[in-house]
């Protein structure tokens, strides 16, 4: 299988991915936090995938993604809890911190896990 279909067929499986954690999340949350919850776990599914395939690891288009996305799950995670900012500061500057350690994970931690494998083989 070519990288190209590849690609595609891993974007199709995080869209599936988002689209089923949306609805799970549907009949519990609001709209805009179903969908927070569900890009999260989206973006997390395609960088385990992208993770996973040595082909997409040190391509730069793939990092600009994992970025793009990150960003964008940082700024529903801002919208959906700026009640919480006005209320109670400390624990949503907490989150956001986790969340933007999560996000730094997703996307350094498939690169730092090649370079060791690399050093060792």
């Amino acid at each position: 299988m070519s990288k190209r279909a590849r690609a595609l067929l891993y974007i199709i499986l995080a869209v599936a991915y988002f689209v089923f954690n949306f609805f799970l999340y549907r009949t519990r949350e609001t709209i805009l936090s179903s969908l927070f919850l569900g890009l999260f776990w989206g973006f997390s599914f395609l960088s385990i995938l992208v993770a996973l395939d040595p082909d997409f690891i040190w391509d730069k288009r793939v990092l600009k993604g994992q970025i793009i996305l990150a960003i964008i799950i940082i700024c529903f995670f801002t919208f959906l809890h700026k009640e919480l900012i006005m209320k109670n500061f400390a624990s949503f500057l907490l989150e956001f911190i986790i969340l933007i350690f999560a996000c730094w994970i997703f996307i350094k931690f498939p690169r730092l896990w090649k370079k060791r494998i690399e050093k060792q083989g």
